[in-house]
């Protein structure tokens, strides 16, 4: 059983592909989604324009998941820093029992990249 999902997102089309996977699996499962959003020091300007874009996410999962008749908590985790580290840090600090991760976004221009790092460093049953 996964009680905790955590679904990293970085604003581009690729990671969000994945959102329908994340919010079926939470829906199923009852489990809470956690979007998760990390802003490296050169994007701290636009914190507040990507803390929007996380809020109304989870806004618009939650809504379609409640449409469903579940209930399933969404929230939303924005951290200041390295996208893989923070990421890795906050699944060693936090109760996360899955990741659902793709391999391609703006954090990720190869394919191997986050996710291998994250893969590798990061202390959780299942990462995908």
């Amino acid at each position: 059983m996964f009680n905790n999902i955590l679904l990293p997102l970085d604003g581009s089309e690729a990671a969000e592909a994945v959102i329908p996977y994340a919010e079926e699996m939470a829906k199923r499962m009852g489990s809470s989604l956690v979007l998760f959003h990390a802003c490296e020091a050169s994007h701290r300007q636009a914190r507040g324009m990507h803390k929007l874009y996380m809020d109304k996410l989870a806004e618009i999962i939650t809504q379609e998941i409640n449409q469903s008749g579940q209930r399933t908590n969404v929230l939303v985790e924005q951290r200041m820093g390295e996208f893989t580290s923070s990421l890795c840090e906050y699944i060693e600090n936090n109760d996360i029992n899955l990741v659902i991760l793709v391999a391609h976004g703006f954090t990720s221009p190869s394919a191997k990249s986050v996710v291998d790092d994250v893969a590798r460093l990061a202390k959780c049953p299942r990462c995908w």
